[in-house]
């Protein structure tokens, strides 16, 4: 891995670890010349896009492919 794909996955981490709605969540990130691709899994669908939204526009990120599962959430309705 090059020396700027790897500063580049260092800092996507970074960014990711600052944010307390997924900081605690296991995303593994993976980076070649800018194309990222996060997986693993989170509580819900807008963790799901927050840890997108949080990289996209950072600077030597040209793509984003998600490969993140959302866990089964309990449905209210199933619990009556």
């Amino acid at each position: 891995m090059s020396i700027k794909n790897q500063a580049l996955m260092e800092a996507i981490r970074d960014r990711l670890l600052e944010d307390s709605r997924i900081a605690s969540l296991a995303i593994d990130v993976s980076c070649a010349d800018g194309f990222v691709c996060l997986v693993g899994c989170v509580d819900t669908i807008e963790q799901k896009e927050l840890a997108v939204e949080l990289i996209i526009g950072m600077v030597g990120v040209r793509n984003v492919r998600e490969e993140l599962r959302v866990r089964k959430e309990t449905s209210a309705i199933g619990a009556l």
